[in-house]
């Protein structure tokens, strides 16, 4: 712990006198007896353990801003232990060998025995300023009043119910000085308020200022990117003539461009009435496949008709029934033919002869 060096650091390169002690060790020359191994006898630490530790806390402070980064070592101390939950709390040796390890080892923090500060990318100093150790004590003084009014409100709830007690046993002495101890109680609370409303104004405009410290530290750097880009650029009268040579390159290509269309027009010279004429044969050769496919397709269709076996037994039948019908016909018309020649034949009675006969009337 008192040693300068990380715990990583390797001292097996020895003096000459280092090796010739050694030599004379082994030998037993120099006390003790020859290649005789002690172990030394001390307090030892995890190393794995305060790694992961030192890791874990590391990477929780890396969340925190300017003013969170500082802690008293009171303040520390309660702050591993809420990290470290409902374990054994940390004694005072524990907290030490962290802050050691933090600082030596990781160079986590910046820590001068009383203050502890975590350190970030615009905070590299190892060094504690006064400033460090002002909000260290504020912050301090901050939690030690909040605890304060923490321990008077319980007490004031205890002596108001001792008052009440005293008085149900009608012990009246025992119960006025319960009172009076419970108004000390209040008065000191109020005191302690009172006092703990001032330092949280004075650490509130303190967190303020360090966030404007920082805003402005931010600016600053923004301006200085900002003048080296500028730089870079020129000004506004270089990218004028950077603009300008590229609408005079860009006009370039274009003409370029024109130039070779030209050129492929001349030697693409089309006549439109042979693009026409063409169009025209295709749309009637178009014409003729639709027709032919539209034949082919009705021809298919009547020979599926034909082919069905229910349409040909009801066409047969058909015929047949007209036949019959035909036959039928025919007969009664000879029929007939026979009964108008025999009635033809036979003579007119007489009176019938006098309607049916025609009077011819002699022309004067």
């Amino acid at each position: 712990m008192v040693s300068p060096e990380p715990v990583y650091h390797s001292s097996w390169r020895g003096t000459p006198w280092q090796l010739v002690v050694w030599g004379l060790r082994q030998l037993g020359l120099s006390g003790g007896a020859a290649g005789e191994d002690r172990l030394a006898v001390g307090q030892f630490i995890i190393l794995t353990n305060i790694q992961d530790f030192a890791r874990k806390i590391t990477l929780a402070a890396s969340t925190f801003d300017r003013i969170e980064r500082i802690f008293s070592k009171e303040s520390f101390k309660k702050y591993i232990q809420k990290m470290l939950g409902d374990s054994v709390p940390p004694s005072d040796l524990d907290v030490e060998v962290l802050l050691i390890y933090l600082t030596r080892d990781a160079k986590a923090i910046a820590y001068d025995g009383k203050t502890i500060r975590f350190r970030s990318s615009d905070q590299a100093s190892a060094t504690i300023t006064n400033q460090d150790e002002s909000i260290a004590s504020l912050k301090t003084v901050i939690a030690d009043h909040e605890a304060q009014l923490a321990t008077l409100t319980e007490r004031i709830e205890q002596l108001n119910m001792s008052a009440r007690e005293s008085l149900a046993r009608k012990n009246r002495i025992s119960a006025t000085a319960a009172i009076r101890s419970r108004k000390v109680a209040e008065k000191a609370l109020s005191e302690r308020s009172l006092a703990l409303s001032q330092l949280e104004e004075v650490f509130n405009n303190v967190l303020r200022a360090s966030n404007q410290v920082e805003v402005m530290r931010v600016m600053e750097s923004s301006t200085d990117v900002l003048k080296s880009l500028h730089k870079e650029v020129g000004g506004a009268e270089r990218v004028k003539d950077v603009v300008d040579q590229l609408q005079e390159e860009m006009s370039k290509v274009s003409e370029v461009e024109d130039l070779i269309g030209n050129v492929g027009d001349a030697n693409m010279t089309i006549d439109q009435a042979d693009v026409d004429e063409e169009l025209e044969a295709i749309a009637q050769e178009q014409k003729k496949s639709s027709e032919r496919l539209r034949d082919a397709d009705v021809a298919e269709r009547l020979s599926r008709i034909d082919d069905d076996p229910g349409r040909r037994r009801i066409q047969n039948e058909g015929d047949a029934n007209l036949d019959d019908v035909e036959k039928e016909i025919l007969a009664r018309s000879a029929e007939l033919g026979r009964i108008s020649l025999d009635e033809s034949s036979r003579p007119i009675p007489e009176r019938h002869k006098s309607r049916d006969t025609v009077h011819a009337i002699p022309a004067s």
